[in-house]
């Protein structure tokens, strides 16, 4: 949602730093990268983003606040 509030689009085919990376839906690797490439999301300090988890309100908060004060 939040690489189409900025209309960041998708980003196929780039190559995600996470180690669990292979565990990304194929419909939200283009907009996950979009957002990582931004610098929006960052992953865990253990190198990964724990796709299959749902996205806390302290990771939410982080990635908004990010957000408004990049653009």
């Amino acid at each position: 949602m939040l690489a189409r509030l900025l209309n960041k689009g998708d980003q196929p085919n780039a190559g995600l730093p996470f180690t669990d990376a292979g565990e990304i839906s194929p419909w939200a690797a283009g907009s996950l990268a979009a957002v990582v490439s931004e610098g929006l999301l960052k992953g865990y300090p253990d190198g990964t983003c724990k796709p299959q988890n749902a996205v806390t309100r302290a990771e939410c908060a982080a990635m908004v606040y990010r957000a408004l004060t990049s653009y």
